[in-house]
């Protein structure tokens, strides 16, 4: 059987993609995920809102799996907390469809998704000035902490 081309250029895109923008799309998934589970659970398909907490779950989970620990520091270990904390979240809320805890979860992920967003804009600009150092110009300096707490990591 031929595999999908779709699914092919998924994992593609996730093997070529920049750590930061991973991140971002991770986020991303989650929370259209969550969203969906909300728009399932109203309509009373349990089944499908039941896949889409369960993605979330999944998406979470392998961004607390892949923390590092050792080199992420006090950030890395609050994102620890901060995703064990949304994982219980998601199992609670799905077997009780309290919507409220999923808009808090939500809420989370697009707080931590636009500190990500910021550092991608950030790498850009250094980007940016790297190219404007290496023609004449002048080089921003950035910093990488964010980036530190998956660093050395596969997500």
């Amino acid at each position: 059987m031929a595999a999908n081309p779709y699914s092919k250029y998924k994992k593609m895109q996730v093997e070529t993609t920049d750590p930061v923008r991973l991140v971002i799309m991770l986020y991303d998934g989650a929370v259209k995920a969550l969203r969906l589970a909300m728009k399932y659970a109203r309509e009373k398909d349990f089944e499908k809102k039941g896949r889409e907490m369960m993605r979330a779950h999944d998406i979470i989970f392998e961004l607390l799996s892949t923390l590092d620990r050792e080199n992420g520091g006090e950030i890395a270990k609050n994102l620890e907390s901060l995703y064990v904390y949304m994982l219980r979240g998601i199992l609670e809320s799905n077997a009780s469809n309290d919507f409220g805890k999923m808009e808090e979860i939500i809420g989370h992920l697009e707080t931590l998704n636009d500190g990500w967003r910021a550092l991608a804009r950030q790498r850009g600009a250094e980007t940016s000035a790297v190219n404007r150092e290496e023609t004449g110009g002048t080089k921003k300096a950035g910093t990488e902490s964010l980036l530190n707490a998956y660093s050395g990591k596969t997500l």
